[in-house]
């Protein structure tokens, strides 16, 4: 089990709640044509999301970069110690490029449901 940092924030960087789990996740979504940034910092006990796409995230312990349509997503999931759900290192021009459809930016998903699904 390790202690990650809980919180959300538009535009900045949050390090506010705290929660326990298998595994921290640190999720980014910046939107190409407005800039807007949302970060969201949680606990799963699953070691995957699951993108707008309905592929699942591939890396742990380390950041994921995607773009799916006008939404850039960083993704860690990780259980290296505790708070390691910290900001993934900027990617500027090497996102992978993913063709779906997205309909929404907000990020759902339980703590101790099947998967955490990016949407």
């Amino acid at each position: 089990m390790v202690n990650c940092y809980e919180c959300e924030s538009f535009g900045a960087e949050c390090f506010t709640g705290q929660c326990t789990a298998q595994y921290c996740l640190y999720q980014r979504q910046r939107r190409r044509s407005t800039g807007t940034t949302y970060i969201k910092k949680s606990c799963t006990n699953i070691p995957f999301v699951e993108y707008p796409d309905n592929r699942p995230s591939s890396a742990l312990n380390t950041c994921e970069y995607r773009t799916i349509d006008d939404i850039q997503y960083e993704v860690k999931i990780c259980n290296t110690g505790n708070n390691c759900n910290i900001a993934c290192p900027a990617q500027d021009g090497k996102w992978m490029l993913e063709n779906c459809h997205t309909e929404r930016i907000e990020i759902e998903g339980g703590r101790d449901v099947a998967k955490e699904r990016l949407e």
